[in-house]
């Protein structure tokens, strides 16, 4: 589903995508359910300090920073991580040196696209731990003080 200039988008129970053409779209929510993904499409979104950005997104569990020649930036705090994310408990298996151990997180986002995209994220910090979802490796960060805020971000995109 495209969503541009003050376009609103409503998933409904998982697996809904939303590709935002626009920064100037209304409101996207996710929804209940798992696997919600927001896909910018040649946009850069900088939630940090931006309430107005953050309360127009939501029940968001993936945000895909599209894997083209495009140069995409993501900037996340602790806030915009809750407010995008839902607020059920996501399962997580840790893949570390072939041990696999279950660890829940309240506020579980992952972000994926290539060597060419950047993401910065105040106050989080790689936890050496590597994650495989649906196939896809993952390096979990997880956030210094309120360790059960955490995001994947797809191994290959830049950490600033």
């Amino acid at each position: 589903m495209n969503i541009s200039s003050d376009d609103s988008a409503y998933g409904y129970g998982g697996n809904d995508s939303f590709e935002i053409v626009s920064e100037a779209f209304a409101l996207v929510d996710g929804g209940e359910g798992n696997n919600d993904r927001l896909i910018l499409e040649g946009i850069d979104l900088d939630f940090v300090g931006d309430d107005t950005l953050t309360d127009r997104i939501s029940g968001i569990e993936e945000i895909n920073l599209q894997e083209d020649s495009e140069v995409n930036e993501l900037s996340v705090d602790l806030s915009s991580i809750q407010a995008l994310t839902s607020d059920d408990y996501n399962s997580l298996e840790e893949e570390n040196s072939g041990v696999t151990s279950q660890e829940e997180t309240s506020d579980l986002l992952r972000i994926s696209g290539s060597d060419n995209d950047t993401v910065s994220a105040t106050g989080f910090s790689d936890s050496d731990v590597d994650v495989t979802v649906n196939g896809v490796d993952y390096d979990l960060y997880r956030h210094d003080v309120q360790t059960d805020a955490a995001f994947l971000l797809e191994q290959g995109v830049t950490f600033a």
